[in-house]
């Protein structure tokens, strides 16, 4: 819930999140499961208006003061690509930012 908000409009952006997450997720698994076909500009538009929607309803909990959790565990490691020595192009700089050659 919301920090400063009554129950009845906070299920409502709650609804619209998950309405939103689900429109992306199923945007996503379609284009990722689909072969290379006439198609493809569909499931591609079908993906940015998924994105858009999801950033949509993020925006809205956002501005109705809901609390974001973090994407990750704190103890977890950084995904494959961005660990040292797994044979990126680039080298480390300071900081975890990649810089390219």
């Amino acid at each position: 819930m919301s920090k400063d908000s009554s129950p009845e409009p906070d299920a409502q952006i709650l609804r619209d999140f998950k309405d939103g997450m689900a429109s992306w997720a199923g945007a996503v698994q379609a284009h990722k499961q689909a072969p290379p076909d006439l198609g493809f500009a569909g499931r591609l538009a079908s993906l940015a208006q998924g994105a858009s929607e999801a950033a949509r309803v993020c925006r809205a909990a956002d501005s109705a003061g809901f609390e974001w959790p973090h994407a990750r565990k704190a103890d977890s490691e950084p995904p494959y690509e961005l660990r040292a020595d797994t044979g990126r192009v680039g080298q480390r700089s300071s900081g975890n930012a990649l810089t390219r050659r």
